[in-house]
């Protein structure tokens, strides 16, 4: 018997409802497995920027300890030199030597630029947000280059030729030698003469000014990227990420 277009319009509907049905799924299927994946790439985000927050509050704190120590290099007249503690003037002199760095974790971040992927982010202020965190993370890089290599270069080479130094260490992003001021092994009287030569070269205090500015100028992008941080943590949703840090800089 010859089937009735009736009956072929039927298996037409069912077979184009069918792919239609197939479709819906696939596309929600697709849905559903970049939801997850947003969903992932913000908790990478959240668990990096906590972490930020936490070694923010260290790394201001260790930078500001750094400037009250050049200051009083600084504003330390040399007539005060025999009233002070030889070996506590030593240990403020090792202190200057050493470079306080911080280093963000932004692996999540740049997972997300380097694939082409924060896109999938919906949230327009969120990914701005997060590019003007890379910015200032990359500033601070910058900054930070800059110190070391003026640590390498001027300052450390310059107190190799007034006081006895050995190498004991390596520091920062880079290979950075560390050194040491060789103090246990030496008098009082002959670190006092150490000393006293150092405290009276302006080209110390020249020196020493510039790592001051150094400190300065770190701890104010520190201070930047606090706010940085913040924006990015309330457009997570997660504001608590951040709430011990100070909210921007000062003075």
């Amino acid at each position: 018997m010859k089937r009735s277009i009736t009956d072929f319009s039927f298996e037409a509907l069912a077979i184009i409802f069918s792919i239609l049905v197939a479709f819906a799924i696939d596309s929600a299927w697709d849905r559903h497995q970049e939801r997850q994946e947003v969903d992932a790439a913000l908790e990478a985000l959240y668990a990096d920027f906590s972490a930020t927050a936490a070694g923010l509050e260290v790394s201001i704190e260790q930078i500001r300890s750094d400037i009250a120590d050049y200051l009083d290099i600084l504003s330390l007249p040399l007539e005060d030199l025999e009233r002070r503690d030889p070996r506590e003037l030593t240990q403020l002199v090792q202190r200057s030597v050493v470079v306080s760095t911080f280093l963000p974790p932004t692996v999540s971040l740049d997972t997300l630029v380097a694939s082409g992927r924060l896109n999938i982010i919906d949230d327009l202020g969120l990914r701005n947000a997060l590019v003007a965190y890379r910015s200032s993370v990359e500033s601070l890089n910058r900054t930070q280059a800059w110190i070391l290599e003026f640590s390498n270069t001027q300052y450390i080479p310059y107190l190799r030729t007034k006081v006895p130094m050995t190498t004991f260490g390596w520091n920062g992003p880079v290979e950075t030698v560390e050194e040491q001021l060789v103090g246990p092994n030496l008098s009082e009287d002959e670190l006092r003469h150490y000393l006293g030569e150092l405290f009276g070269d302006m080209q110390f205090l020249n020196l020493v000014q510039n790592r001051l500015m150094g400190a300065r100028l770190t701890d104010l992008k520190l201070r930047l990227l606090v706010q940085d941080v913040g924006r990015v943590c309330d457009k997570l949703g997660h504001g608590d990420c951040y709430n011990t840090l100070e909210q921007g800089p000062k003075g």
